[in-house]
């Protein structure tokens, strides 16, 4: 297999599935990040393959990597998260 990062698909597309990706972390009721897989067969249906709820966090996996590619650093991903969590919590607790 070869993984090829960002994917070498139409911004169209790439839009499209960001957008089912958040309906599908919404859906599943994931907290703060997640990393969701789509295979997209020969007709251009979308198939979502996986909702990770605790996706890899090296410098090398795929959510930091697409972290990069939005401009956002590695630490900065780290604190947004810790972020959200933050705000999430303090929202429980009042």
């Amino acid at each position: 297999a070869e993984e090829i990062f960002p994917a070498d698909i139409p911004d169209e597309l790439a839009r499209r599935l960001q957008r089912l990706a958040v309906r599908a972390h919404d859906a599943l009721r994931l907290r703060d990040y997640s990393r969701i897989d789509f295979l997209v067969d020969l007709e251009g249906i979308p198939w979502c393959l996986e909702a990770n709820s605790a996706p890899g966090m090296t410098a090398n996996s795929l959510l930091p990597k697409a972290g990069r590619d939005a401009g956002i650093s590695f630490p900065e991903l780290c604190d947004r998260i810790v972020g959200l969590a933050q705000k999430r919590r303090r929202g429980h607790s009042t």
